[in-house]
């Protein structure tokens, strides 16, 4: 069971920096598979904490939500394109710092005729 029919969208697997311990924290492709909607949002938490225990990095979910607001109209500016199998790339820097965001769009080997990213903003939106 994965989460791509309820929320049209699937985790992917995620490293994140855990300040505490020096290491990443990492949820391979196989783990991301088998979440359900709330583990979803649960490993959207975990990786937007930045391995800080006291809560998520605000400021980079607002920037990362911008960055996918403006990916999702520059794509549907382009007509006859759909994206199948594609994948989006959230990266953020790990420094609580920074608010340094990169977002892209990957794997669109299968891409053919328009493409919307209405998964990601809502999941994104429960922050």
């Amino acid at each position: 069971k994965t989460t791509s029919k309820s929320l049209g969208l699937r985790h992917c697997g995620m490293r994140v920096y855990r300040h505490d311990s020096d290491e990443p924290s990492v949820m391979k492709k196989a783990g991301g598979k088998g979440l359900s909607d709330q583990g979803f949002t649960e490993a959207l938490r975990t990786y937007f904490s930045g391995g800080i225990e006291s809560g998520v990095r605000s400021r980079v979910i607002e920037q990362m939500i911008e960055r996918v607001d403006n990916m999702t109209e520059a794509v549907r500016r382009v007509s006859g394109f759909r994206f199948y199998s594609s994948s989006v790339l959230l990266v953020y820097d790990g420094d609580p710092s920074s608010d340094l965001v990169d977002c892209r769009i990957i794997d669109f080997a299968r891409a053919t005729v328009p493409c919307v990213l209405p998964g990601v903003l809502t999941r994104l939106s429960v922050f």
